[in-house]
């Protein structure tokens, strides 16, 4: 399987408000947004870039919980169940 590195075109890192608002996630093909691996892999470099992920992934416990890690604020763009 091809491994995707979509945070390198973005690097900057840090959470939300430490670098341009060009998420990797945000212009991705829905496939990957929609692909566990590849968003919980860009979630622990910059947690906010759960905002991007598909709905489904939002509701994940466990990639929340990796964007919660790196970045509180991701809390914001996980499930309201899971905000809860």
């Amino acid at each position: 399987a091809m491994r995707w590195n979509l945070h390198a075109r973005n690097c900057g890192g840090g959470c939300h408000g430490s670098s341009p608002r060009g998420d990797a996630l945000e212009y991705a093909y829905e496939e990957l947004r929609s692909d566990k691996e590849v968003v919980t892999e860009e979630v622990r470099k910059r947690g906010d870039a759960l905002e991007f992920a598909c709905e489904e992934l939002r509701s994940d416990k466990e990639v929340v919980m990796e964007a919660v890690r790196q970045c509180g604020y991701a809390l914001e763009y996980a499930c309201e169940e899971l905000r809860r």
